[in-house]
């Protein structure tokens, strides 16, 4: 039988060493998983959660963890593309699935839901009025 594992790589919204802490947590349980004979481990793509987590570009967190396992598969469940540049977003797949020798399936969803799309639509919004010429007059 053939056993995936979700991994949320979620933490308590703890500032600073909890990120650290949490991909710790996440690299032993890729490890455990891959030494028990687990198939896919697959991760979530979040953007502006309270709780943190390391999940705005999951194909980082997979290429580490792709270097430290064996024989363990890595999935998405979702890419929300409309979050990230679409080109990128497509070389670091077709970089990932290169790499990693049938250790890479994907899954792309073509929206996101609104509230999340705000938050972003905010946080962009914001970065642009910190660059030189892009904010209002003053």
């Amino acid at each position: 039988m053939k056993t995936d594992l979700f991994e949320p790589a979620t933490g308590d919204g703890r500032e600073g060493g909890a990120v650290l802490e949490l991909f710790e947590r996440v690299r032993r349980t890729a490890a455990l998983a891959d030494h028990c004979g687990f198939q896919c481990m697959w991760v979530a793509e979040h953007h502006f959660q309270p709780h943190g987590g390391v999940q705005s570009r999951p194909q980082l967190l997979i290429a580490d963890l792709m270097a430290r396992t064996d024989t363990l598969q890595f999935g998405v469940g979702i890419f929300q593309v409309p979050f990230h540049p679409a080109i990128s977003t497509a070389e670091d797949i077709a970089t990932l699935s290169d790499w990693a020798l049938g250790r890479f399936p994907q899954g792309l969803r073509p929206g996101v839901l609104p509230q999340r799309a705000q938050r972003v639509r905010d946080s962009h919004g914001h970065q642009r009025r910190l660059l030189p010429g892009q904010g209002p007059a003053g």
